[in-house]
């Protein structure tokens, strides 16, 4: 199993090279922290393993005035690596939560092909009606038992809660694979194999 560090230092620097403060700092202010909480110090540990193990390449650069910065960029070793974290994440068979979804998905851009993107999100839209049809099931259980009889209101108001951001998410999936064959966003793909 891939740590999940690796997976966000290596979907930041496909998108642009920087340095590990800068690297740290994008927990805080994108929402990964919410997520996975890191301290920095884990993050210089994984660009060293990262560059160790040449998925990364650093150079130190200089601005006036300002101490020497190591910036680091994705090598091709790492995009390959990358790709093959993101596909085992997309094309798995088991659910995982929907912010870790979110989340994972945010580093697609320039590392799916248009094919795998639409394959991701249908993979997606398959596990969750399973994960919805399961739950359901349970539900159904428990009202044969006799066990939801006494749900209090708050119960009802979170299941509820709960439909509505299944919708919502499933209508945003079917929006994303529909958008991701228009011709104006076939550039945040990577060319077909």
């Amino acid at each position: 199993m891939v740590p999940k560090l690796d997976l966000i230092v290596l979907g930041l620097l496909s998108q642009k090279s920087m340095h590990g403060y800068r690297i740290a700092e994008f927990f805080l202010g994108k929402g990964i922290h919410d997520w996975m909480a890191v301290k920095k110090p884990s993050v210089y540990k994984a660009l060293n393993r990262l560059e160790d193990e040449k998925y990364i390449s650093g150079e130190y650069q200089t601005e006036v005035g300002k101490p020497p910065r190591k910036v680091f960029h994705i090598t091709p070793e790492g995009k390959k690596h990358i790709r093959e974290i993101l596909k085992s994440f997309f094309f798995t068979k088991k659910f995982t939560s929907p912010p870790e979804f979110w989340h994972y998905l945010r580093f697609a851009k320039g590392n799916l092909t248009q094919t795998e993107f639409i394959k991701a999100i249908e993979n997606r839209i398959q596990i969750s009606n399973k994960f919805e049809e399961k739950m359901l099931e349970k539900k159904n259980q428990a009202l044969r038992s006799g066990m939801l009889d006494d749900m209090p209101f708050y119960g009802k108001i979170v299941e509820n809660m709960m439909k509505k951001f299944q919708q919502a998410s499933a209508e945003a999936l079917e929006q994303m694979k529909q958008e991701a064959l228009l011709p104006e966003n076939k550039s945040i793909f990577i060319q077909e194999d």
